[in-house]
């Protein structure tokens, strides 16, 4: 709703990335049907989360895309600030540019008590805060 879809194939696969072994490091083609993904577009998405230094990869028979512990432990808003920059918890819901508090749209007060909380969720999880959910299968990532 309010993330593109790259930010939303970003912050799903870099949940997947934290149930992996430490270090473990998977190439995309996997990544991708495990998460039900376009490959070569998840792939463009995973290079601007290395490039931004979110998730790690290594090239080679042996690479793939991996977390490194300090990586599990960086916040969800990481990943939505690298794809989809801060804007978007400040957009206005309905498209209307001028919308602001002096100037607010009709939906402004409840959109805006939705994004803060949304932002303060993503502030407050770590990538790998997710993964006891997921592990018990209280959480999914894919169909």
């Amino acid at each position: 709703m309010f993330f593109s879809k790259s930010c939303e194939y970003a912050l799903r696969a870099s949940m997947y990335l934290a149930k992996l072994e430490d270090n473990q490091k998977v190439g995309i083609q996997i990544i991708a049907k495990d998460l039900d993904l376009p490959p070569d577009y998840l792939s463009k998405v995973l290079q601007i989360l290395v490039k931004k230094e979110i998730i790690s990869s290594s090239k080679g028979r042996n690479g793939g895309f991996f977390l490194t512990k300090s990586e599990i432990n960086k916040p969800l808003i990481r990943i939505v600030h690298a794809i989809d920059g801060e804007d978007v918890f400040r957009k206005c819901g309905l498209g209307i540019r001028d919308c602001s508090n002096k100037k607010p749209c009709p939906l402004h007060n409840d959109i805006k008590a939705y994004r803060d909380n949304l932002k303060l969720a993503l502030s407050s999880n770590s990538i790998g805060s997710t993964l006891d959910d997921i592990k018990a299968g209280v959480t999914f990532l894919s169909k």
